[in-house]
């Protein structure tokens, strides 16, 4: 058995390290996945065993061996290698289509588990996924040339309801940060009705806490911000954390100018209940 390819994990908690590892056996190759946690890896195959049920066999399920996961290496493209800008809305369709599976869709309901790693949040759009993959980024979605499907690395899946777009957008910031200037955030958000954008940002800031040993999301996101311009044009414009804190700026500001309506009107009322 001979390594080729390792990669470590290095800032998360104890109870969520893992070393990723592509190995040679004769010749085959495979990806090996290793943890202290026996609980965490077992997690993980559960997770597998979940989402088998939803969407098939496209999901790879794997074999655990003493203090590792086996599963087959694929030499497929991740469909995030694949995006451009002429292409990026075939992509998106696609992807928000294997998110929103019609028969893991509900209501989102709050409950103690989303609190405990999300924060204590409640949406607008409450369409959500009875059994969330967090982590269901294009990275993590591999095709071959006959447009054979594979989903990978399924270690964040919650039993409990988290909205559908919550989960396309972290796949959208994930893109993003590492390919910015594709995908035309105005018209993504517009098209998919993404108007949770600020709960988003917080839930996700509080999952990086919570597997994080050390995280700091603002100082992480700096470079975003201080590039951030009141007067930019939102069709010159693609990184989605930019687009983030223009839109809850806009938003702020409509509260307060409701607050202040709200206000004169009360103001009115008096004077008018005194004459």
């Amino acid at each position: 058995m001979k390594t080729i390819y390792s990669k470590i994990a290095e800032n998360r908690k104890d109870e969520f390290y893992i070393k990723t590892s592509i190995i040679i056996e004769g010749d085959k190759k495979y990806v090996k996945k290793e943890s202290q946690n026996n609980n965490h890896l077992k997690n993980i195959l559960n997770n597998e065993k979940i989402l088998t049920e939803i969407y098939g066999d496209i999901i790879e399920q794997g074999s655990i061996e003493n203090n590792y996961i086996i599963h087959p290496f694929y030499n497929y493209s991740s469909l995030e290698e694949l995006i451009n800008k002429n292409n990026y809305e075939y992509y998106l369709d696609l992807l928000y289509k294997l998110i929103s599976k019609e028969e893991n869709i509900t209501d989102f309901k709050k409950n103690t588990e989303f609190n405990k790693i999300f924060g204590n949040l409640d949406f607008v759009d409450k369409k959500s996924l009875i059994y969330s993959n967090y982590d269901f980024t294009f990275g993590n979605i591999l095709i071959d040339k006959d447009k054979i499907f594979k989903i990978i690395d399924c270690e964040w899946v919650f039993n409990f309801t988290i909205p559908v777009n919550m989960v396309f957008y972290k796949a959208i910031l994930d893109f993003n940060a590492k390919h910015p200037n594709i995908i035309d955030m105005k018209k993504t958000i517009e098209k998919y009705h993404i108007i949770d954008i600020d709960k988003y940002e917080i839930a996700e800031n509080n999952f990086q806490k919570y597997v994080l040993k050390d995280y700091n999301f603002r100082q992480e996101y700096n470079r975003f911000e201080n590039h951030f311009d009141s007067n930019i044009n939102y069709q010159n414009m693609n990184n989605s954390f930019i687009q983030a804190n223009i839109l809850n700026k806009d938003l702020n500001e409509k509260i307060i100018k409701e607050k202040e309506t709200n206000e004169n009107l009360n103001e009115i009322n008096k004077d008018l209940n005194e004459k």
